[in-house]
């Protein structure tokens, strides 16, 4: 189940408020999740995280439609602990850094990306697909795009995303469930963002690609 509430703090960085830019490879392997209780599978002892279960949790998914996870095993038992009925578990896992150094940043410009994730990021913006099929266009690719941007791009096209007031707390949940499809389709695993609560700041990604979901190695279960 997907630890999908809005992080504090968030409201203001969907504004534009705050700058949580992460550099490439910051972010190690470990990653927390807190949410219901993941069913063992064959070769998962303490079973896995699906996108299938994602929506679960108690909120909005801010930063994305997919599995949340933090550095701060703080921020996985708090979203355990508010599953009603103490059914809930946090979860400690082990997440490639390759994989995470091919996620969108939330406030790293396309100039600032490796260059295999801006060829990528050139590709989607340039796809005759999505020119084809859909009356809303991708923008103009910006060297100081930055990654929500790209995301909101694609929800765009997609369907219909944010309020008037740009908050990502109130989305149509199919068009970010079709972005970030289309993004792991693409090669782009996830989106990386920083909580403003804490100092350094916590650290955060939302994981869309199921193959990802399934190398994510879990380690212990609380």
């Amino acid at each position: 189940a997907p630890m999908d509430v809005l992080p504090a703090g968030a409201g203001a960085k969907a504004l534009g408020l705050l700058s949580s830019a992460i550099p490439v490879g910051m972010i190690g392997q470990l990653a927390y999740h807190g949410g219901r209780k993941w069913a063992p599978e064959a070769g998962a002892r303490l079973g896995r995280p699906r996108l299938e279960n994602v929506g679960e949790g108690s909120g909005g998914s801010a930063y994305g439609h997919g599995l949340n996870v933090s550095d701060s095993p703080r921020v996985a038992q708090s979203y355990r602990d508010a599953i009603p009925g103490r059914e809930g578990y946090s979860y400690k896992m082990d997440v490639p850094d390759d994989d995470v150094a091919k996620m969108l940043d939330f406030d790293t410009p396309f100039s600032d990306y490796p260059p295999d994730v801006q060829k990528i990021i050139r590709e989607i913006y340039k796809d005759p697909w999505l020119r084809e099929q859909f009356t809303v266009k991708m923008p103009q690719l910006r060297k100081d795009t930055v990654g929500w941007e790209i995301y909101r791009n694609l929800q765009d096209v997609f369907g219909k995303t944010p309020t008037s007031h740009g908050l990502w707390n109130v989305v149509d949940r199919r068009s970010q469930a079709a972005a970030s499809k289309y993004l792991a389709s693409k090669g782009i695993p996830g989106l990386r963002h920083a909580d403003a609560v804490g100092d350094p700041p916590i650290r955060n990604m939302v994981i869309w690609d199921e193959d990802l979901l399934k190398r994510i190695k879990v380690l212990e279960r609380e």
